[in-house]
């Protein structure tokens, strides 16, 4: 039975599993039961960025149920204070945060969901910084970076975390700025 649409899926579900076709090219079938999901994809990059946003989503509800809610934001740290600037998709987050962490006195707490608890704290969750500009920085190494194009947002490249490690915010901090 149809349970859900999207403008670029379909839902199904049916006893204990969820099957998500997205348009023929993807799909995806979710086991509640047996906390599983299987992905069979036409092209891997396609499969690739479905298997990614599905673990985004089944991450985000379990920390969610921990009291640990993800913020779209760009999350940064200076004298042990949290700033979170929320900024819609495509609103410039990367871009801002690439050019910040210039000053190797900011930290960075997540380029694109940092987790907010109840008591105004944010928590680091650092993944790879996307950027739909591959040509941004220079100074990263071709080996830091993975280019692939997205189904809905074409292309991004991806540059891998380690490049910043030394900024890395390893623990929460109050926020004490909030700019949207």
């Amino acid at each position: 039975t149809e349970s859900m649409r999207g403008n670029d899926h379909v839902c199904y579900d049916h006893h204990e599993k969820r099957y998500v076709d997205y348009q023929g090219e993807v799909l995806c079938i979710l086991d509640d039961a047996h906390h599983s999901a299987a992905i069979y994809a036409k092209q891997a990059a396609l499969g690739y960025e479905k298997l990614y946003l599905m673990i985004l989503s089944h991450s985000g509800e379990m920390l969610d149920e921990r009291g640990l809610h993800r913020i779209h934001a760009l999350g940064l740290a200076l004298h042990n204070q949290a700033t979170l600037i929320l900024l819609p998709t495509h609103g410039g987050k990367t871009t801002l945060g690439l050019r910040l962490l210039q000053n190797p006195n900011i930290l960075l707490i997540s380029e694109d969901t940092p987790l907010v608890d109840h008591r105004g704290h944010a928590f680091p969750f650092l993944m790879r910084l996307g950027t739909r500009d591959e040509h941004m920085h220079p100074d990263i190494p071709e080996t830091a970076k993975r280019t692939f194009n997205r189904s809905q947002w074409g292309k991004k490249t991806l540059i891998d975390i380690q490049h910043w490690q030394s900024q890395w915010a390893i623990h929460a901090l109050p926020v004490h700025t909030l700019i949207h």
